[in-house]
């Protein structure tokens, strides 16, 4: 994990994480690991278990479904339950705070056929009063009391999963549509298209990050912004071809990436024609590598011309994980 300045993206700590790792929730502050154990991120240590969670823990029978909510706040519990003649499914979701547990059945009326089984939600995000937001399938959001009991139902549209976020007493739901809910009241004070332009949807996610044209861009709302584009490299490169047979070539060089000097090697293959010294083949496509003087891969290339043009299209991808960088673009002789 490594940890950034939000303005000068200065790096400020980096540790490594446990090999067990399964997700985060949003903001990356909880990390929940495979044995159902969660760090905090900022302090490094185990979260407590609340003695209602433990107790599910060891006692689950083996024919239930359990997962952490995406706040990873809350431990869910599915099994089936017999009505009558018929089998249902059946959500819990118990608060790793105080250990109050949720049902996750709708208590609104059920719009949406599609959706889940008699109207049972996924996920729940604990609200700032101890209660907890339960999205459903028909696009409803339910606004539950600590103890369960439903405060209000909004309805964001027909038939749309939402994912939840919260900011203060501010709910915000993504879809379909994006919109915010204030909590006091359960009303939504705005709402756009989930596909609207960014200074559209800003003001109602607060913060916008997003890769354009290869640039990684950040804005607030507050008019705080800031983008990171890749470093410009200049290439250099000189080849000469040998033939091979009328279906190769081979090609050795050499190149310069900025002031690194390189050497250049390749093989070229035809398929469908022939290669003949009078003759430009229709396609040719070959790949290569360059090495430093150590002979230590540099990076792999490859590129292909046809027989209406004396350029090439030319392709570098750097070797190494870290090495984020890659040239595509056009050889000209």
């Amino acid at each position: 994990m490594i940890e950034r300045d939000p303005l000068t993206l200065a790096e400020t700590d980096r540790w490594v994480l446990p090999a067990s790792l399964r997700s985060f929730n949003a903001d990356t502050t909880l990390a929940l690991l495979s044995d159902d154990t969660i760090i905090n991120t900022r302090t490094r240590q185990l979260v407590p278990l609340h003695p209602a969670v433990n107790t599910l823990l060891a006692t689950l029978p083996k024919d239930t479904y359990t997962y952490w909510s995406s706040d990873k706040q809350w431990f869910a519990v599915e099994d089936s339950i017999w009505q009558g003649v018929y089998k249902v499914r059946r959500s819990l979701f118990t608060s790793n705070v105080t250990g109050q547990a949720i049902d996750g059945k709708a208590q609104h009326t059920f719009k949406c056929s599609g959706g889940n089984d008699n109207g049972i939600s996924n996920d729940a995000l604990t609200l700032p009063d101890g209660g907890a937001a339960l999205a459903y399938d028909d696009g409803v959001i339910e606004l539950r009391r600590a103890d369960g009991t439903l405060r209000n139902a909004v309805e964001t549209g027909d038939c749309q999963r939402v994912d939840l976020s919260l900011k203060g007493e501010t709910l915000t739901f993504t879809g379909k549509t994006l919109g915010t809910v204030r909590l006091s009241d359960g009303q939504i004070t705005a709402q756009v298209d989930a596909n609207a332009p960014d200074d559209t949807r800003l003001p109602i996610l607060g913060s916008i990050l997003n890769t354009d044209a290869g640039v990684l861009k950040y804005q607030q709302v507050g008019g705080v912004k800031w983008q990171l584009g890749t470093a410009p490299k200049s290439l250099w490169l000189k080849a000469n071809a040998t033939w091979i047979s009328e279906s190769e070539y081979h090609v050795t060089g050499e190149a310069r990436v900025n002031d690194e000097p390189l050497t250049l090697t390749a093989k070229a293959f035809a398929s469908g024609i022939k290669f003949q010294a009078q003759a430009v083949p229709i396609y040719v496509s070959w790949d290569g590598e360059l090495r430093r003087a150590d002979g230590s891969l540099y990076a792999r290339v490859d590129g292909s011309h046809g027989a209406k043009t004396t350029s090439q299209q030319f392709n570098l991808q750097l070797e190494g994980k870290d090495r984020d960088f890659a040239y595509r673009g056009e050889l000209k002789r």
